[in-house]
């Protein structure tokens, strides 16, 4: 099982959840929530939140003398070593009354895709290496993390204004997708959005605009002439 999900998750722009998958697995009642963001040029923001509250309850439920200092720095220790940081820069990780936040960036998003038109910018992205891996193993998979109650949520924010996608639209540019539900289908999460270039079409209504009015003036002069 951490092979698969090493597989799936060291692949591309997901490879940094590895290690916090690890959690999950042993664990089995963790909340983990992904946010990334991308921009034009291709690069994009990435944050990880892991609710360990529930770990500490039951871990101190066990050990009373265990403090919630002493409990976020053993996870810290266990989180933070371990994360995958290849292709990452600006990598943070830090754990404090039992939440893990881990962030980076990377420079290229691996599936991310620019289309250049004249009035708007079409951006694709097909967030890889989740779906395409072992389809009956990783069902198994999935059915017991969520057996487990383990939740994990991809929330990812486009450049524009999304138009298509196989995830649930938060707002205009961001989309949010259950990773266990899309695991489970053996899909690959996507999202297209669409950017108006107003700047380009302003200044092309204005060129027309004083192309009409030197030939209206033009006309006139002639015909005083």
């Amino acid at each position: 099982m951490v092979k698969t999900i090493d597989l799936i998750f060291r692949k591309k722009s997901v490879m940094i959840l590895f290690s916090l998958l690890l959690v999950v697995i042993f664990s089995g009642c963790v909340q983990v929530t992904y946010y990334q963001k991308l921009h034009q040029d291709g690069s994009s923001d990435i944050q990880i939140e892991m609710d360990l509250n529930k770990i500490y309850l039951m871990s101190s439920s066990f050990n009373q003398s265990m403090t919630m200092a002493d409990f976020d720095a053993q996870m810290e220790k266990q989180v933070c070593s371990n994360i995958t940081q290849e292709n990452l820069t600006a990598v943070k990780c830090s754990v404090k009354n039992a939440k893990a936040v881990m962030s980076g960036k990377l420079d290229k998003t691996p599936g991310f895709e620019k289309e250049d038109g004249l009035f708007e910018t079409v951006y694709n992205y097909k967030i890889e290496g989740i779906g395409n891996t072992g389809a009956n193993e990783l069902a198994k998979n999935v059915s017991m993390l969520k057996a487990v109650g383990a939740e994990v949520k991809y929330i990812v924010e486009m450049p524009g204004e999304v138009v298509e996608t196989n995830g649930k639209v938060e707002n205009k540019s961001k989309v949010e997708f259950d990773l266990l539900d899309v695991l489970s289908k053996n899909e690959t999460p996507y999202v297209k959005s669409k950017e108006t270039k107003f700047v380009t079409i302003i200044a092309i209504v204005i060129g027309i605009i004083v192309i009409i009015a030197l030939a209206l003036i033009l006309t006139k002069r002639k015909q005083q002439q």
